[in-house]
Formats: structure tokens, sequence, C-alpha cells
């Protein structure tokens, strides 16, 4: 009875850390998302800057 206890709580923590891990992608996942949407932000904004004072100077 003990040893499938253990082997319960055995599978129950590898599928904690399964989880925990899939999270952990999940997480830096978005972050580099988020960074990457941060910079095309800036990008932008830089080439609608670059043409704004392109049509300053013409």
């Amino acid at each position: 009875m003990a040893v499938i206890i253990y082997y319960l709580l055995l599978i129950a923590y590898y599928l904690l850390l399964i989880t925990y891990y899939l999270l952990l992608i999940a997480y830096y996942l978005l972050l580099i998302t988020y960074y990457l949407l941060l910079i095309t932000y800036y990008l932008l904004l830089i080439t609608y800057y670059s043409a704004f004072t392109d049509m300053i100077t013409v």
C-alpha cells in the first residue's frame, strides 16, 4: 500500500514539475513577444518621426 502511495506522489510531483516548466516556457515566450512588440513599436515610432521631419524640411 505504501508503495502505491509513493508512486502516486512521484507521478504527482513529476506532473507538477512538467507544469512548472511549461509555465516557465510560456512566460519566457510572452516576454520575448512583449519585447519584440516593443522593438517594433519603437521602430515604427522612429520611422514615423523621421518621415515627419522629412516632411517639415521639404
